[in-house]
């Protein structure tokens, strides 16, 4: 199978090149939605963290600014491939918005356990 390089933005986007960065493609579904909404349908979750399972390099989860984690089993290049596993409540403070997931750990052997 290829490569693929993935990088992710402030704002809603997913990328993956699969010629060492020459060319980069938006992961979107066929409408043009992109991958990494807040859980609101709004564009502004980001990509804040991006993570590789150790015993199998097709299993990729990628966190968010909105505290959502997205998974796909199986490095899919379109949205359909991917599903949400995990979403952490707003803090309790007046204005506060969703916590950020700035790492990922993934289980060396087990690639479910996070």
């Amino acid at each position: 199978g290829s490569r693929a390089i993935w990088a992710g933005t402030f704002y809603d986007r997913l990328h993956f090149s699969t010629n060492m960065g020459a060319t980069w493609t938006t992961l979107q579904d066929g409408a043009g939605n992109h991958l990494l909404l807040d859980g609101n349908g709004h564009r502004n979750a980001g990509a804040s963290a991006i993570a590789f399972a150790p015993s199998n390099p097709r299993i990729m989860y990628v966190g968010t600014r909105a505290g959502r984690i997205w998974t796909t089993k199986t490095a899919a290049q379109t949205s359909a491939g991917w599903s949400q596993v995990a979403a952490l409540p707003k803090p309790a403070i007046t204005g506060g918005s969703s916590r950020i997931i700035s790492a990922i750990a993934i289980h060396p052997s087990d690639p479910d356990t996070l």
